[in-house]
């Protein structure tokens, strides 16, 4: 059947073939239009958008960025400086009402007193049972931060069984440290004033000093060098040994060598080398290999076996301050209900050779009472957990993305020097007008301050001169923070070596578990051939 051809209406012109046939390129719009008159204000022009300087905008974003990173700079260093000296700065607070027999002067305002008489507060053993339990609690949060990530990581990452010699050896090591810093907190700094309390804590270094000498060997740059400047620091740091325990003869202070050096303990594992010339150091490098792999492992046993050695020796050393150190059981709770403290009058003893020149020499007593604030030892307890917290987190943010000499090593290097400097000007202040800080700090709460007058005492009495050379002594221990040598973004594993921080020796603390040898890992690449074998 012969195909129907299809009809349509439609005629296609020879003009409109023509126009079939020309270019596409060709303005067609003007085609369409042809044989009209085309208006001025009718006409399609399109007008090509005008050229950027990229210049000026590739400047004004690298001083954008420079700004940013100026900013980060600043921002990290004050809050890593800021919260150390507030985590110190409590801590000491929590000590000084741990504090035997402490007495304070009140201020006269609110209680119905006369002005020109002096007042005071005694703080008798049941005062101290709810900071004793505050300071517990600030020792106790870091090994629950350090259980919680050891579990996280164990559940949720590969890990590793540690060798029974390397879990012995870390086991030692925290045990030691455990009671040393129970001892340090509970016994020692009570006892001294805050400004050798601050200072006392730049000598907590002594065995990495000694660690870090043994380990030198001899492909080392200037190893002579650094030998002397070590041996100067273990001299400078035994120091510590000393000096308080021959000028409070009154105090506990004859445990500081031994606290000092169990607490130093801790970071044995940073300060040896595998390369070192002894056999023993060799050996210990041997565990510390062990314990990369499987430290998180360790850490889920050790972090809760710390709490119950912080908690026992707690009680234990708790019996040479305390008349009975079971009342922090029976009253603990009675402890931090609100209770009345007594306020008596300060009695001034008069000469009796100008007592007939007074007609009225015979003052009354008066008392009157002050209402504990019963949130308050939790509060100081909370502000030195978040603050120490704080510290912890953007230093270890300032390590990440390589800021770390401005705004890491130099706050915490800062921590004490600012820290005495602010408790010396706190202390001064209270001492000249006992209401300054009225509406700030309750009456009868205050940091333990220096007796007479140690503006002028500091150098001498103080022994500022040796703490400085206990804080140089420190530098030079933890000199590898001011020299990183970790790429950019590393783990925390590569920064740090412990799991966790110190609470109560915050910027020792990061500065000597900062890692020494953090050098970046050299991967090697390996390539395929087209056969499939590796070359």
């Amino acid at each position: 059947m012969a195909p129907i051809p299809l009809k349509t209406d439609l005629h296609i012109s020879d003009e409109e073939t023509d126009d079939e046939k020309t270019l596409l390129n060709e303005n067609t719009y003007a085609s369409r239009r042809s044989g009209q008159d085309v208006k001025g204000w009718d006409v399609f022009v399109v007008t090509p958008p005008e050229e950027e300087d990229e210049t000026v905008i590739s400047k004004a974003v690298d001083i954008t960025l420079k700004a940013f990173k100026l900013f980060i700079y600043l921002f990290t260093f004050c809050i890593v400086l800021g919260s150390a000296v507030i985590s110190k700065g409590t801590l000491f607070f929590m000590t000084s009402h741990v504090r035997r027999n402490k007495t304070l002067p009140v201020c006269h305002k609110g209680l119905g007193l006369e002005r020109d008489k002096e007042y005071e507060v005694f703080l008798a053993e049941f005062e101290r049972v709810p900071w004793i339990w505050s300071l517990f609690l600030v020792l106790a949060v870091p090994e629950l931060f350090a259980l919680f990530r050891s579990s996280r990581i164990c559940l949720f990452k590969s890990y590793k069984k540690p060798k029974l010699a390397s879990f012995v050896a870390v086991f030692i090591a925290e045990t030691t440290y455990a009671v040393g810093l129970s001892v340090l907190v509970f016994v020692i700094l009570p006892d001294l004033d805050v400004i050798k309390a601050a200072m006392l804590t730049n000598c907590v270094c002594f065995v990495p000093a000694v660690l870090a000498l043994l380990s030198r060997h001899s492909g080392e740059s200037k190893r002579p060098l650094k030998i002397i400047f070590d041996i100067l620091a273990i001299i400078i740091q035994g120091t510590g040994f000393v000096v308080w325990p021959l000028t409070e003869i009154d105090s506990m202070a004859w445990l500081i060598p031994v606290s000092v050096t169990l607490v130093s303990v801790r970071w044995w594992e940073n300060y040896i080398d595998m390369k070192s010339p002894i056999p023993f150091i060799r050996k210990l490098s041997t565990i510390k290999e062990d314990l990369r792999k499987s430290r998180y492992f360790a850490y889920i046993f050790l972090s809760i076996w710390k709490i119950i050695v912080i908690f026992c020796a707690m009680f234990g050393f708790l019996h040479l301050t305390m008349n009975d150190a079971s009342l922090i059981f029976k009253v603990f709770a009675s402890s931090l209900r609100s209770h009345s403290i007594s306020v008596q009058q300060i009695k001034r003893l008069i000469p009796l050779e100008i007592l007939p020149d007074i007609p009225t020499a015979s003052p009354l007593d008066e008392q009157a009472t002050i209402m504990s604030s019963t949130m308050t030892p939790i509060y100081i307890a909370l502000i030195q957990i978040m603050a120490s917290l704080l510290c912890y987190v953007f230093g270890k943010f300032a390590c990440k993305i390589c800021i770390q000499g401005f705004s890491f090593a130099f706050p915490i290097s800062l921590t004490i020097p600012v820290c005495i400097s602010m408790l010396i000007a706190a202390c001064g202040v209270r001492t000249e007008n006992v209401c300054f800080f009225e509406d700030i700090i309750p009456k009868y709460l205050f940091w333990t301050c220096p007796q007479g007058n140690f503006f002028q005492d500091f150098i001498s009495s103080q022994y500022a001169w040796v703490w400085l050379m206990w804080l140089l002594s420190q530098t030079w221990i933890t000199v590898h923070i001011w020299t990183p040598k970790c790429e950019r973004l590393a783990s925390t594993e590569k920064l740090f070596v412990n799991p966790m921080y110190c609470g109560v020796l915050i910027d020792q603390s990061v500065s000597l578990n900062r890692r020494r040898d953090d050098e970046g890992e050299i991967k090697s690449e390996c390539y395929l051939n087209p056969t499939g074998t590796k070359n």
